[in-house]
């Protein structure tokens, strides 16, 4: 379509931008004027031209310090990648010029290698790129920075890390039948040319799902800055945990946060308020009491099970006292300031704010399912849990599988469930199918033995109604244990491929696991399920014990874990007529 030209006179002049170039990687010119640039202390150039000296005359032939130079190398380039202006710099470094060529672009690790390396000879250049192929396949996988050394020696090595991104990188072609082999001769350089007029032409003859792999990874390389990964959940999205913006305002780098928006009503109830040190005055009032130790050990279980892999363990109490005991172990990851703040509204339905970040399972908005995704890896604690025994079931045993009626993945979720209920579930289940499955997936705990109510050493009203005010209002301090658990868990897990805290979560699981040897079903019931979910609680009441989270010692929270699986136990085998 044509269009008026617009006259001189009309036309705007645009202002002249500041044109900035780097001389040297300390001198910027700007505006015909040279200027003294600083870098930062993170600056990735600064970082380079430190390994230089430790690695210039690495053993190539040892694959483990290969690994963690690698590893290292992947951290600088990918630096690079995401800060423009460094690249400059190492562009315009004096070592190019003694090379001989000078860096195009960063999508590629070759040149951070090159120069790492200070590979002046032919002979080094060929290892650095045969290094850089390794990177480029990795940062294409965007595999974590930790994980790059463990990666290569999983793949077999150096050598074998090579082959698999060399292959992958130029994979060979499906043809239809052998006779388009014949159509391949070899050049003079001993490589393979198709004998045809038109490239094109020959390459039609791929299979489709062939030529789709055949054209797309090499031109994946240099697509520059990875993708950013997308969480559709909180907990752990590799070895980054993602929390909700509450407690997490920026979020892990180069992760982005997708969550469904019916989870937004419960993620707004996971925040900070208070303080540290109001916490662990809460912390401090619960030693003693062997449910509510329970409890707070519980809701630390999450970025457990999501590291280690084990099963989300349940408890349930019911007893006087029980939704004081879930408000305070759900203040681990959010709440609502109830008692140091307005009026309490307790007409909300789904949400009473004396729940803290909890759930009322009455007139809930949405399915528990949904409930149970917006705390995966966190803590669930739902009040009034009557009704929902099924799902309840479903979630704790297959939630994280697929829906076979549908034929859709559901989501994959491990939420431990702190319930709260008037009526025990081997009382709901009696006599039917499911008794077994469910008693074995969320454990009963009834009141102490001997006491009344939920807590030990309080036998009056009168002393409940106080020790359950003292607990409400240090409640209103929360939001700050559970991320800072995740963030030490993380450091461990980035520490050597993790090994080290996985040995100690499995060394305190057996601990556990040999000390409730002794407790023994009258009715005969195999404990082996429930032992392992009172393990998993114990190993992550321990490791807050380890961070200085938790102020208790470790041989207390077992003597008041075995309490509690004692207890329930006995209260089991009563439901069902053995005593």
């Amino acid at each position: 379509m044509l269009t008026r030209q617009k006259s001189n006179r009309s036309r705007t002049k645009r202002t002249r931008r500041k044109q900035s170039k780097f001389i040297t990687p300390d001198l910027v010119l700007v505006d015909g004027k040279l200027m003294r640039f600083v870098a930062n202390r993170d600056s990735p150039l600064s970082e380079a031209e430190r390994l230089c000296g430790k690695y210039a005359e690495m053993d190539d032939g040892n694959d483990a310090e290969v690994g963690q130079f690698l590893q290292l190398a992947y951290f600088v380039a990918l630096q690079f990648r995401r800060r423009p202006g460094e690249f400059e710099r190492l562009q315009v470094h004096p070592f190019w010029k003694q090379l001989g060529q000078k860096p195009r672009d960063p999508s590629t690790s070759k040149w951070v290698i090159l120069f790492i390396r200070e590979a002046t000879t032919t002979e080094m250049r060929k290892r650095a790129r045969k290094f850089a192929v390794i990177l480029d396949g990795l940062m294409q996988d965007q595999v974590e920075v930790s994980a790059v050394a463990a990666g290569i020696n999983e793949l077999g090595g150096v050598d074998g890390a090579y082959e698999a991104m060399q292959t992958r990188a130029n994979p060979v072609p499906q043809y239809e039948n052998d006779q388009d082999m014949m159509q391949m001769k070899p050049t003079a350089k001993g490589k393979s040319v198709l004998k045809t007029q038109s490239a094109r032409a020959e390459l039609s003859k791929i299979r489709p799902a062939a030529r789709k792999d055949f054209v797309h990874p090499t031109h994946d390389v240099t697509r520059g800055e990875p993708k950013p990964l997308v969480a559709t959940m909180t907990g752990y999205r590799g070895l980054k945990f993602v929390l909700p913006r509450g407690l997490d305002p920026q979020g892990p780098a180069n992760v982005e946060r997708n969550f469904d928006q019916r989870y937004r009503r419960y993620h707004d109830r996971l925040h900070r308020a208070g303080t540290i040190q109001g916490w662990l005055a809460l912390a401090k009032l619960c030693r003693s009491k062997s449910r509510l130790v329970a409890a707070l050990c519980l809701a630390f279980t999450g970025p457990v099970c999501g590291a280690f892999g084990y099963k989300a363990p349940g408890l349930q109490f019911h007893g006087s006292g029980g939704t004081t005991i879930g408000r305070v172990a759900a203040t681990v990851w959010g709440g609502e300031v109830a008692y140091g703040g307005p009026a309490l509204d307790t007409t909300m339905g789904w949400h009473d704010r004396r729940l803290g970040c909890g759930v009322s399972g009455v007139r809930m908005k949405d399915s528990l399912k949904v409930v149970a995704a917006a705390f995966n890896q966190m803590l669930l604690f739902l009040s009034h849990s009557d009704g929902e025994e099924d799902t309840i079931l479903e979630i704790m045993t297959g939630g994280d599988g697929p829906d076979r009626r549908m034929k859709t993945q559901c989501p994959r979720f491990r939420v431990p469930l702190l319930s709260g209920s008037g009526r025990s579930f081997v009382a709901i289940t009696k006599g039917s199918n499911q008794n077994d499955a469910l008693v074995d997936s969320v454990a009963d705990i009834p009141v102490p033995f001997r006491w009344p109510y939920l807590f030990e050493g309080i036998s009056v009203t009168r002393e409940l109604q106080a020790f359950e005010r003292r607990l409400n209002v240090l409640g209103d301090n929360f939001g700050w244990a559970g991320p800072e658990f995740v963030r030490q868990v993380t450091k461990e897990l980035e520490r050597g491929s993790g090994s080290l805290i996985r040995a100690i979560a499995d060394e305190l699981r057996k601990k556990y696991q040999d000390a409730a040897a002794d407790i023994k079903s009258r009715a005969g019931r195999d404990l082996t399920r429930i032992t392992d979910q009172f393990a998993t609680i114990y190993v992550a009441g321990c490791l807050a014990i380890r961070f200085k989270i938790l102020p208790f010692t470790e041989t207390e929270v077992r003597l008041w874990l075995l309490i509690c699986q004692h207890d329930h136990v006995a209260f089991v085998d009563r439901e069902l007529g053995a005593w």
